[in-house]
């Protein structure tokens, strides 16, 4: 892993709190012979203790590039080709393996994305969550942390009698309440939730999204919330960045983006999905599709597809820049 000299911190991070986690010009590259592609393009963001940060943006935009980043589980061709990545004092991009090992899971944990198919199908959803526990504590006995895994299957919201149950044995819900209480097995500060809502149905989606929040209200854990659904992330977030193309487009607190999206994508975002209350709206969405990474556009990337494309636009990369208090954009109509 490969890492060139530190930048300079971004400005848009939050200097009014001691974050937990800081992320500064990360960029991530998967590399190929025909040349290597820039998947994430140089970005900053910070989460602070017990705070809900959003990522989103269409499929392939970089956003579980980045998490996996975050984490150091990003395997070859992949490769982190700048930035810095700190957890409280801890550089995570200088890392040893065995001091990953220890820091994974107890420090941050991640719920992956189509997380309730990854569960073992031969073993028990009690086996595997016993492995976790005894993985990282090898001191604790088998019949205590199996104690420990009925607990967590109660905080979640499944009998503990289920322990003895195989994955096929549950449903897509319950499955993913249980890869939520295998991350939550070791009392990790923040949770990586990478699209943890993929695949269940709309009642379900509110049950998990409902029971994450009363979790982090009551054990007081940060979570980067990583989906392509704007509207789940403006009713559950703190703050939203908002990514395309591997660069954050624009970063601002949950209600002030909903009430007033700045970034020509975020509004096509925001009018993509329907309201359930008030007048009926057209959904017009985003004309034409994300760039090729291998060969992106000039200038500002969503040029292509912008309402508001002016030729400068192609020659000018943007920069964020704080347009309110808190309300940063990248976007050529308001720099």
């Amino acid at each position: 892993m490969l890492r060139e000299a530190t930048p300079k911190p971004a400005a848009h991070l939050r200097t009014d709190i001691e974050p937990l986690l800081e992320v500064h010009n990360l960029a991530v590259e998967y590399q190929a012979v025909e040349g290597a592609v820039r998947a994430v393009d140089g970005i900053s963001f910070d989460i602070a203790p017990g705070e809900v940060f959003g990522l989103a943006g269409e499929s392939g935009c970089g956003k579980s590039t980045v998490a996996l980043a975050l984490l150091r589980l990003l395997g070859p061709p992949a490769i982190i080709t700048s930035g810095d990545v700190h957890f409280r004092d801890q550089d995570i991009l200088a890392m040893s393996d065995t001091q990953l090992e220890d820091f994974r899971w107890e420090q941050i944990s991640m719920v992956f994305q189509s997380a309730m198919n990854a569960l073992n199908p031969v073993l028990s959803v009690g086996d595997q969550m016993v492995d976790v526990i005894r993985a990282h504590d090898p001191s604790r006995s088998r019949p205590a942390a199996r104690e420990r895994a009925k607990e967590l299957l109660e905080i979640v919201g499944i009998d503990a009698e289920r322990i003895e149950s195989y994955p096929h044995e549950f449903s897509g819900g319950m499955r993913q309440r249980a890869m939520i209480a295998m991350a939550l097995a070791l009392d990790p500060p923040m949770m990586i939730l990478d699209e943890p809502t993929t695949a269940l149905d709309v009642v379900v989606q509110k049950e998990i999204m409902q029971q994450i929040e009363d979790l982090k209200t009551s054990l007081g854990f940060s979570i980067l919330f990583i989906t392509h659904d704007l509207s789940l992330l403006v009713e559950f977030s703190d703050r939203i960045a908002i990514m395309y193309a591997g660069q954050i487009v624009e970063l601002a607190p949950a209600a002030e983006l909903f009430a007033n999206p700045l970034h020509p994508y975020t509004k096509g975002l925001m009018t993509s999905f329907p309201t359930l209350t008030g007048e009926k709206i057209r959904l017009t969405g985003i004309p034409g599709s994300p760039p090729d990474m291998s060969c992106p556009p000039t200038g500002c990337r969503f040029h292509p597809r912008c309402p508001k494309f002016q030729p400068r636009h192609a020659e000018i990369e943007p920069q964020l820049s704080e347009v309110r208090p808190g309300h940063w954009v990248a976007c050529h109509l308001y720099s």
